[in-house]
């Protein structure tokens, strides 16, 4: 929101296509101004809103990737790796938790690609997770130790697993993999707030 704090008889107006004047756009006296901006999907913008004269401008980042895995989970106590035929990334344009989420990397029929941590000690593991595939056909899958705990397909929106962990050293493993042909939803998976 945009204030003025002095008597005014003007117009609102949004030099940029992407951003709405919402409420106060004329008016007198002290008021206020409210905007929105439209999700950007490209790179860094900028633009301007122009109150009673005065410009003051906005900017909007770009979604894109996080500099490690570790963030985009909320673990940063973990190492992360990633292997397959593409590597998982952080991103922020689809989280559950903190603005960010690692993201399976983009394949295409018959591969995978996994990201792993190791983690020591009894316990428990929870993490959220989501995918939007080809229902029955491609998976996100999450494994302890090489054993398969559970998989979705489809169009699944974020739901919470907790699974427990016996003493000793175990790699957590999860897996977006494709069968031979066909796609479907935005072909990925998604991870986020991993808790050991």
């Amino acid at each position: 929101r945009a204030r003025a704090d002095t008597d005014f008889v003007a117009r609102a107006a949004s030099g940029s296509s992407w951003i709405t004047v919402t409420s106060g756009g004329t008016g007198s006296g002290n008021g206020s101004v409210g905007y929105s901006v439209a999700a950007n999907t490209g790179s860094q913008r900028i633009g301007n809103i122009t109150i009673a004269g005065q410009t003051f401008t906005v900017t909007q980042y770009a979604p894109g990737p996080i500099s490690d895995i570790g963030t985009a989970v909320d673990n940063t106590n973990l190492t992360w790796t990633t292997s397959g035929s593409a590597a998982w990334y952080g991103q922020t344009a689809v989280s559950y938790y903190g603005g960010s989420a690692a993201q399976s990397g983009a394949i295409s029929d018959n591969q995978s690609t996994s990201m792993q941590t190791t983690v020591t000690g009894s316990g428990q593991v929870s993490f959220y997770w989501k995918v939007s595939s080809e229902s029955d056909y491609d998976f996100l899958r999450f494994y302890i130790d090489g054993s398969l705990q559970n998989s979705i397909s489809g169009n699944v929106d974020w739901q919470q697993k907790t699974y427990s962990l016996s003493s000793g050293s175990h790699t957590l493993r999860w897996e977006y993999s494709k069968d031979v042909n066909m796609s479907g939803g935005s072909d990925a998976g998604w991870v986020d707030k991993v808790e050991v």
